[in-house]
């Protein structure tokens, strides 16, 4: 199949949160990690499509965004696509350093 992301994919090992609205905060372990989304592992399946909100403690700060989960499965280990749909710019900073510094190590 042929690739038609937009964004490159950083493989990453990231602990960080998601919220839907009226349900408590819940774990996430990124998979990998681009300008536009994630890939994430969560501790239980997660129905599409759904709005949360998703945390992660960068080494610049942290960064908060409005996502809706795409693709969902349904069978351990779970796991999730999300794409990013509302950030505020200070958190697109903190993100877009972190990727940087990704591409660093990625070169070296």
């Amino acid at each position: 199949m042929e690739e038609r992301r937009i964004s490159y994919r950083y493989n990453v090992a990231l602990q960080g949160s998601f919220t839907v609205t009226g349900i408590d905060q819940q774990p996430i372990i990124v998979k990998n990690i681009s300008a536009g989304g994630l890939l994430g592992q969560l501790s239980a399946p997660l129905p599409t499509p759904k709005r949360v909100v998703i945390r992660l403690n960068l080494p610049d700060g942290e960064f908060s965004a409005e996502a809706i989960c795409l693709r969902s499965s349904y069978d351990p280990p779970y796991e999730a696509a999300f794409i990013f749909i509302g950030a505020p710019f200070d958190a697109v900073d903190i993100l877009r350093s972190y990727l940087i510094q990704q591409a660093k190590r990625d070169v070296n």
